[in-house]
C-alpha cells in the first residue's frame, strides 16, 4: 500500500528511474509530446477530457514522490493562472520563464526522463520540473 499522493504506476516507475538533475515534463493537452518530447522519455498520456486532469494536478502528485529543485515555463510576461497555481504547490519557488521556442527545445532534450501530457488547456500550461536530491 502507498503512503503517498501517487498511485499510477506508470508515473511512480518513470520517476523512480530519475536521477538529479534530470527533468520531468508535464504538458497541455494541447502539446504534442510524440513531435516536442524527447522521443527517448517515457511518454504517458493522462488527458481524460478537457479539463482533466490539469496539469497542477498532475504536478501535485509528483510532488508527493520527488523532490523538485527547479521549474521552467512557457510564458509571455503575464501572471496566469496555470503559474499562480504552480508557484502555489511548488511553496512558491520562482519559475523561470521562457518563450515557447525555448520550451520546445528544453523539452526534446535528452535529460527529459518523463513526459506528462494532462487535459489541461489553460494558457501556459506546461511545466518542466528538474530532479532535485532526496532529503
Amino acid at each position: 500500500m502507498l503512503l503517498n499522493n501517487l498511485v499510477n504506476p506508470e508515473i511512480i516507475g518513470a520517476v523512480a528511474r530519475c536521477g538529479h538533475k534530470d527533468k520531468i515534463l508535464i504538458s497541455a493537452g494541447n502539446f504534442s509530446l510524440q513531435t516536442r518530447a524527447n522521443p527517448e522519455a517515457k511518454h504517458i498520456y493522462l488527458s481524460l477530457t478537457k479539463g482533466m486532469p490539469t496539469s497542477t494536478e498532475i504536478l501535485d502528485a509528483v510532488l508527493s514522490v520527488c523532490p523538485v529543485e527547479a521549474a521552467t515555463v512557457i510564458g509571455d510576461g503575464t501572471d496566469c493562472e496555470a503559474h499562480q497555481d504552480y508557484r502555489k504547490s511548488l511553496g512558491g519557488m520562482e519559475l523561470e520563464v521562457v518563450s515557447p521556442d525555448e520550451f520546445y527545445a528544453l523539452a526534446g532534450e535528452k535529460v527529459v526522463q518523463v513526459a506528462i501530457q494532462s487535459g489541461d488547456y489553460r494558457p501556459f500550461s506546461n511545466i518542466l520540473l528538474r530532479v532535485g536530491c532526496s532529503r
